[in-house]
Formats: structure tokens, C-alpha cells, sequence
């Protein structure tokens, strides 16, 4: 279901993601699923979908083009949403999407380093729940998106919280210098360079 020409098609369970490199292949999409719809007696629910411009702003003047153009060739599909940001599978799309991008996952992050602090566990339970409840809620997002401002600092005070210590207490760096049963894992995804078997790095080096 992939044309270069068009755009590329990608399905995930009951979700469908097609990024058009023009407008105007909107209605080559149009023709499939309109022949998907007679087969299977699956439509589109055209208010449920939205439409994500990668290009230009989703101003009342652009939107008004877009739906123009939609309603000439595809009427039943006029009705989408066309916001200036989207969300698919967590990851924010879009022109202006970057504000949104880290937004959830900071707010998730810190709400369990804080449960992880009023449980006042040891520290290796501490660590090992920091591991795999805490840092896995940004890594999702670290995949695909720039590190946020202020990571070093937000990743220092809360390695420091769940270990009861105080706010500046220890240094990012001190807490990836522990033994191997305490070193708690970076925020987000290993990094692991040549000569360093393994060891845990945070993802803004790549950047650095």
C-alpha cells in the first residue's frame, strides 16, 4: 500500500496513518478506500480523523483552501479536523507540535518519581522502580524527539528524590559512577558507544 508517488500508508490495529506528499493525492486515497468501503462495508469516519498540515500553518485561510480542495474531489471527507497539531501514538505532529511534544511524558515522569519517593523504599528498590516505572515513560518519547531544556537538571533533582536525598545533593554524573545493583538507568534510551560495553549514557550525548 506504498506509492512514492503518492505518499506512504503504514496500519496498526484499528489505526491508519497516510502522509501525502501533495494535496491533490488525496484523491487516489479517496478512490481506495471508497472501493475498501464497498467490499468490506468499512467507511471512514470522516469526524473522527484529522488532518495534520506538515507544512504550513492550519490558518482559517489555509484551512478554507484545503477543504475547497477535499470537497471538489473527496466531499465526504470535508468534514476532518485540520488543527495545527495532531497526535499519533504519542508523538505530537505538525508545524507547532513541538510545544507539545515532552509535555505529557513530563508531567507522567514526575508523578511517578514522586510516588516512587512517598513509598520510602530502600534504595535499590527505589532505583530498580525509577528504572523500569520512570525512565521508560521518556524514553518512549526519546525515540524520535530532541531531549527538552533543562533535562540534566530535572533528571539530577529526581534521581536525588527517589533516593531521599537532597535536591542538589549529588551531581547528574555521581549517580552513574554507583555500583552496577545501584546505577539507576539515564532517563532516556542507552547509548552505548564503542568502549563503553554497556554503559548507561543519557541520549542528549548524541546531540553533544
Amino acid at each position: 500500500m506504498a506509492k512514492p508517488s503518492l505518499g506512504r500508508v503504514r496500519v496498526c490495529a484499528d489505526e491508519i496513518r497516510i502522509s501525502l506528499l501533495h494535496l491533490s493525492s488525496v484523491v487516489a486515497i479517496h478512490d481506495t478506500c471508497s472501493h475498501f468501503a464497498k467490499i468490506s462495508g468499512l467507511k471512514l469516519s470522516a469526524p473522527k480523523c484529522v488532518l495534520t498540515l506538515s507544512s504550513i500553518a492550519a490558518s482559517s485561510f489555509n484551512i478554507s483552501l484545503v477543504r475547497d480542495c477535499i470537497a471538489v474531489h473527496a466531499p465526504w471527507w470535508a468534514s476532518m479536523r485540520i488543527p495545527n497539531r495532531g497526535l499519533y501514538f504519542g508523538f505530537g505532529l505538525g508545524p507547532s507540535a513541538g510545544s507539545m511534544q515532552w509535555k505529557a511524558a513530563l508531567i507522567k515522569f514526575k508523578l511517578r518519581v514522586d510516588h516512587i519517593y512517598e513509598a520510602n523504599e530502600s534504595s535499590h528498590l527505589a532505583v530498580s522502580e525509577y528504572n523500569s516505572k520512570a525512565n521508560t515513560v521518556l524514553g518512549y518519547i526519546g525515540q524520535l524527539a530532541l531531549p527538552p531544556s533543562g533535562l540534566k537538571r530535572l533528571e539530577a533533582a529526581s534521581l536525588n528524590r527517589v533516593l531521599h536525598l537532597a535536591t542538589n545533593s549529588l551531581p547528574l554524573n555521581s549517580f552513574f559512577s554507583f555500583k552496577a545493583h545501584l546505577q539507576p538507568q539515564n532517563q532516556l534510551p542507552r547509548c552505548v558507544t564503542p568502549g563503553e560495553h554497556g554503559q548507561n549514557r543519557p541520549l542528549y550525548h548524541r546531540w553533544s
